[in-house]
């Protein structure tokens, strides 16, 4: 009955309302731990054995990932300008292409400003995987 005047009470502020809802989980599995867990030898060793699996892998998963998370992120940065510059550097060579040639590419050849930059766009990306390979290749 307590309870049910502390939640009129509390419905109107939701922080307080949180921390009864988490007091009141906290108690329910405080009970049902103290009646499914008994407080007996094994049941301590399992516990343990849990915890150290646990911790085990939170040191050997989550904190090398935390470490080489800046690095990540550096590398996703870089990767995208590179991206972004080499579109840029293939929409220059398209508009010149398109431009400068005068009447070279007029009438059926008109397709070949696209042919020229499609690999050229393919020559680029394949020079920076050779490279980006050869320079991981040295660094082991």
């Amino acid at each position: 009955m307590e309870d049910l005047q502390y939640v009129k009470y509390i419905r109107t502020d939701p922080k307080l309302m949180s921390k009864f809802i988490r007091r009141k989980i906290k108690e329910k599995t405080e009970a049902i731990t103290e009646t499914v867990i008994p407080n007996d030898p094994i049941s301590k060793d399992i516990t343990a054995i849990l915890k150290m699996a646990k911790a085990y892998f939170v040191q050997e998963t989550l904190l090398p990932l935390r470490k080489i998370k800046y690095k990540v992120i550096y590398a996703l940065v870089g990767s995208l300008l590179v991206g972004i510059g080499f579109f840029l550097l293939l929409l220059a060579v398209l508009r010149v292409l398109q431009t400068e040639t005068g009447s070279l590419f007029q009438g059926n050849e008109s397709f070949a400003p696209y042919l020229i930059t499609f690999i050229a766009g393919i020559f680029l990306i394949a020079s920076a995987s050779l490279y980006g390979l050869h320079a991981f290749k040295e660094k082991k």
